[in-house]
């Protein structure tokens, strides 16, 4: 997730406090959050004028304007950030003790609990991706996980072995086959030809 993907996801749950924000999420917002700050903040300096009367408006100033607009969705964050890491929204409650800070710094950039807990399933899955928990690699064409292949320590050697050997005709019309049959299920949305038997 990006900065304005995380901008946008964080401003679109306003007041959800249910469910769990991934760590990229809740950092990129803030980061985001301190650039628009201080880009704010540099506007408001550059308009004040010393000798007009002070305004006691808060949205007078887009300093002011931007801290009250982002107050609660920055505290929904949190808490959602606090339930992907494994824990209960009430550890908000530590920023009011001395030192608190810390405590929740350290929650934020804990790790996902990447399998489901009880506020959730993991944002994005395991490791990120939008698979349920499975890597691109271990997804087939419909989307569906497919079993798990025993690991063969020595497959690798074997890759390496073929690759070093020519490729005859034979071998090049059926690279050249498979990749046209890959091209046409993933990019065009065909279905494969049913095989002859």
């Amino acid at each position: 997730m990006g900065p304005f993907a995380a901008l946008d996801s964080v401003m679109s749950k306003y007041f959800t406090m249910k469910g769990r924000a991934s760590r990229s999420e809740y950092w990129w917002y803030t980061l985001m959050f301190f650039v628009i700050l201080a880009a704010a903040l540099a506007f408001d300096v550059y308009l004040y004028d010393p000798f007009a009367p002070v305004s006691l408006n808060p949205f007078s100033y887009f300093t002011s304007f931007w801290l009250i607009a982002n107050f609660i969705p920055q505290f929904c964050v949190t808490i959602r950030r606090l339930h992907d890491s494994g824990k209960s929204g009430f550890w908000y409650l530590i920023n009011f003790v001395p030192f608190g800070w810390v405590v929740m710094f350290i929650f934020m950039v804990l790790p996902s609990d990447y399998r489901d807990n009880e506020f959730g399933p993991p944002p994005f899955g395991m490791r990120g991706s939008g698979y349920q928990g499975h890597d691109l690699d271990d997804v087939s064409l419909t989307g569906r996980p497919t079993p798990a292949k025993p690991h063969n320590p020595y497959a690798a050697y074997g890759r390496m072995e073929r690759a070093r050997q020519p490729a005859t005709p034979e071998m090049i019309a059926a690279r050249k086959e498979e990749v046209t049959s890959l091209y046409q299920q993933r990019v065009l949305g065909r279905k494969p030809a049913p095989e002859a038997s």
